[in-house]
Formats: C-alpha cells, sequence, structure tokens
C-alpha cells in the first residue's frame, strides 16, 4: 500500500496560505481574508499537481519573534505527522536522542514499532527491523541536516521510505554559521541550556572543526584566563538564549 505524501502549508499570519492552500485543491475550502489569525483549524484536501497526488494541510499562522516558537511549532507538525503516517502499523525510524524529552514525545505519536537511533553508524548497529518494507523517517527538529541526508540514502537502499522533513531550517541556518565561525576560530564560546538539543548541537558542529570549545550557560562561566591566549574567539547561542546574556557573554569578550 503506497502512503500519500502530506504536505503542510505554514507561514506567518494573513501571507495567503489559505488563498494558496484553495488553489491547489481546486475548492474554496479555506476561509479566506484580511484579518490575521482566521484560520484556526487544519483543513485537509487531497491534490493533483504535475502529475503527482499527495494530500495538503492548511495550519493557522505563526509569528516567529523567536527560532523558538518555530521550533516548538514544528515539533507540533512532527507529532502530527509521525501520527498520520504510522496509522498502518509503519514503523517508524527517528534519528534523535533518545532521552531527549522532544523524541521522546515524538516516539509517543508512532502507532507502530520505533527505532530511535543518534547517528548512521548507530543505526546501522541497531537496526532491528531488516525485513521491515515500509519504513517512515523523521527527525528531532535540532538534528543535522547532512546526517540526516545520509541516513536517508542508506535507508532508501533496502526499504519503501516515506520521509518526513521535520528538521528546522532556522536551526540548520544556525549550524551552518557556527560552522563558519568555527572554521575561522582558534577557539569558540557557544552560549545556551546545556540540556538544549539544539545548543549542544552547536557546540558538536564546533568540535568537529578541532577547536578549543566551551559550552556555557551564563558569564559567570567564561573562562577568562584559559581564553587570554586565543586571539580569534568565536561565539554563537543557542535559539532559546536570552539576547541579554549573549551581550553580556559579548561584552566579556571584549575585556580580553
Amino acid at each position: 500500500m503506497t502512503t500519500k505524501p502530506l504536505v503542510a502549508i505554514v507561514g506567518r499570519p494573513n501571507v495567503g496560505k489559505s488563498l494558496l492552500f484553495n488553489r491547489l485543491c481546486g475548492k474554496r475550502l479555506s476561509i479566506v481574508e484580511d484579518t490575521p489569525g482566521v484560520t484556526r483549524d487544519r483543513l485537509y484536501a487531497e491534490c493533483e499537481w504535475a502529475g503527482r497526488t499527495f494530500d495538503i494541510v492548511d495550519t493557522g499562522g505563526i509569528e516567529p519573534k523567536a527560532d523558538d516558537v518555530l521550533l516548538r511549532h514544528m515539533r507540533g507538525q512532527a507529532q502530527l505527522a509521525i501520527d498520520e503516517a504510522t496509522r498502518q502499523g509503519t514503523s517508524l525510524y527517528l534519528f534523535g536522542e533518545a532521552e531527549h524529552p522532544e523524541v521522546q514525545g515524538l516516539v509517543s505519536y508512532a502507532n507502530g514499532p520505533c527505532l530511535v537511533f543518534g547517528s548512521l553508524k548507530e543505526l546501522k548497529e541497531k537496526q532491528t527491523f531488516k525485513d521491515t518494507h515500509n519504513v517512515v523517517l523523521a527527525a528531532q527538529t535540532t538534528q543535522e541536516r547532512e546526517e540526516f541526508e545520509a541516513i536517508k540514502k542508506t535507508l532508501a537502499e533496502g526499504h519503501s521510505l516515506s520521509v518526513l522533513e521535520t528538521i528546522c531550517d532556522a536551526t540548520r541556518r544556525r549550524q551552518q554559521e557556527a560552522l563558519m565561525i568555527s572554521q575561522q576560530a582558534e577557539a569558540m564560546i557557544v552560549v545556551g541550556g546545556k540540556t538544549s538539543g539544539n545548543t549542544r548541537r552547536l557546540a558538536d558542529v564546533a568540535e568537529s572543526c578541532g577547536i578549543a570549545v566551551w559550552h556555557i550557560e551564563v558569564p559567570e562561566e567564561l573562562p577568562l584566563e584559559a581564553l587570554k591566549p586565543y586571539g580569534f574567539i568565536g561565539l554563537t547561542a543557542g535559539a532559546s538564549t536570552p539576547r541579554s546574556i549573549i551581550d553580556a557573554v559579548q561584552e566579556s569578550l571584549k575585556t580580553l
């Protein structure tokens, strides 16, 4: 049984999501108004475009005042997608940190067998559904895009694979920026919660460049004496890190 792709239209309020939804499905199913926030519930329809059939969903607008707001919205959409994609008992392969609350929440929406793994290497070591033909692949919203693409390629070779694009692009851009800085810096400061998945990922990205990295939560944790030998010190921060803390860290670094 082939599962149709599910496409969600998301974006800021009052930018034309419902108009696009109506145009694609050929019916005026979604309310179109000039007032932001009119669309409250998800609306579904079957569409055909360029010879391909898929289901489309219109969602309420989101205000991305900060990356963490977008992440919360992405997580909600991922839960919905996993629930619907696994209703036929399809196996879920989830790329993420098994102990992370987001991953545990996503797993709870799976309606069939579920395998959680933190890397392509771990997937190859843990894979227990080798005889499973139909697989749905999803990821924790803060995982690295490059690793996810490698996992997709590997699984596509032996399974009928459906992919849920659940990685947040805002997080991916932040990781790319951290990588660019780390490739030039002699040392890197990563500011954010020690339990935050996206902040730890930034630290991992920086460490992959072979430089000294310190992951701190508050300015008082800055190792100023240890940083004195370094000429170029990079600075990045997690999505939920308050601007006031980032500014305070930056001011402390200026004293070196």
